[in-house]
C-alpha cells in the first residue's frame, strides 16, 4: 500500500497517498479509498498535493504535477 498515517488522532485520521504517475496509480488510489469505506472510515476530504513530478526533468522545472494526496478521514 503506497498510503501511511500522518495524523491519528480521537476522531480524524489522515493518510497520505504517495502517487509515482498519477494515471497509472489512480486504480490503486480508488482500491485505497474504497478499504477506507469497508473499514468503518468515513472519507470527508482528499487534498492533491502538487509539485515537481518526475516529468518535470524532461518537460522543463515549469511542469508540475500531482505528486500524491492527504486522505482526512473521520474513524467509526
Amino acid at each position: 500500500m503506497a498510503a501511511k498515517i500522518t495524523h491519528n488522532g480521537e476522531a480524524f485520521k489522515i493518510y497520505y497517498y504517495s502517487v509515482d504517475s498519477f494515471e497509472e496509480d489512480l486504480p490503486g488510489f480508488g482500491a485505497f479509498l474504497e478499504s477506507l469505506e469497508k473499514a468503518g472510515e468515513k472519507v470527508i476530504d482528499v487534498i492533491p498535493n502538487t509539485g515537481f513530478v518526475n516529468a518535470s526533468i524532461l518537460l522543463g522545472s515549469s511542469f508540475q504535477g500531482v505528486k500524491g494526496f492527504a486522505v482526512l478521514v473521520r474513524k467509526n
